[in-house]
């Protein structure tokens, strides 16, 4: 059976519960509060098509993979959500997760049918930080991959405005994201992005970001495919790409990027679909 979560302080008391299912019963305002499901979230959450409204955290701190796991996240609208922050010691950001990580093997999960609109994530202070319109930072690389391990991020629709001013990888979808060896184990792990009719804008105050990218400021061992459509307009001085502002060992298939560039000099590395190419392994688009 599945909660049913219908106030703020029903969202809220998931942190006492992380491991259960939960489903939206209806809109849910959260009247520009800081509630955030702070425990390491292993359950499942079905929006139902609702919308969860004003708020100032990512709804989830960490959706935590241990092994063998099998979960969705899905049918959920964010908006008017607008993050602030200043934390040098705070290292992920974003409006659904600030992180999603799996510590160990056979893990399936998919994030699908997420629609984030009029929200916004502005950090200042620290750096090498991970901002990312739906998901801060994605760290698969624990795990030892095996046949029918994926994460799969699809159907989404991202409208966000991202703004950094000092290092860090910053992307529409996810910040940074690091899978787990698909170009050269040849198991079946696949991490499928999808960000659908994107509308993202993306400032960096001219000073060196690590990378900017219309899906992934970072992408290792990740794949971008299946009809992605991206528009973006990045504000800022290197490694800035349609797709990925840096990338390694990754896939980009059958997506299309339209993108505005706003150089701020001295400006290097980018591209309609790649801002930098990290190693000479297998990049294939």
């Amino acid at each position: 059976n599945k909660n049913i979560i219908c106030t703020p302080a029903q969202l809220a008391q998931i942190t006492n519960y992380p491991n259960d299912k939960y489903e939206l019963g209806k809109d849910i305002d959260l009247n520009d509060s800081f509630i955030s499901i702070a425990a390491p979230f292993t359950g499942e959450f079905d929006g139902k098509e609702f919308t969860i409204t004003n708020n100032n955290k990512a709804i989830f701190d960490l959706i935590e993979l241990s092994v063998n796991d099998d979960r969705n996240i899905e049918n959920l609208k964010i908006t008017d959500f607008h993050i602030y922050e200043s934390n040098p010691a705070t290292q992920s950001f974003g409006i659904l997760a600030n992180k999603i990580s799996s510590t160990g093997s056979g893990n399936q999960l998919e994030i699908r049918n997420i629609d984030v609109s009029q929200s916004t994530v502005t950090v200042s202070g620290g750096v090498n930080k991970h901002i990312g319109g739906l998901i801060g930072e994605i760290d698969f690389i624990a795990t030892a991959p095996v046949a029918g391990e994926y994460l799969s991020i699809r159907d989404n629709r991202i409208n966000v405005d991202l703004d950094r001013n000092l290092s860090g990888y910053i992307g529409g979808i996810v910040g940074k994201g690091v899978g787990s060896n698909i170009a050269d184990t040849g198991v079946n792990f696949e991490f499928n992005t999808v960000g659908s009719s994107a509308d993202i804008m993306i400032f960096t105050g001219g000073v060196s970001t690590n990378a900017q990218g219309g899906i992934a400021g970072y992408a290792d061992n990740l794949e971008i495919r299946n009809g992605n459509t991206i528009h973006a307009k990045f504000t800022g001085d290197e490694k800035i790409g349609g797709f990925a502002g840096e990338i390694r060992d990754s896939r980009i298939i059958n997506s299309f990027s339209d993108i505005e560039v706003v150089p701020l000099p001295p400006t290097s590395y980018v591209g309609g679909a790649v801002g930098n190419v990290t190693n000479d392994k297998s990049i294939i688009i």
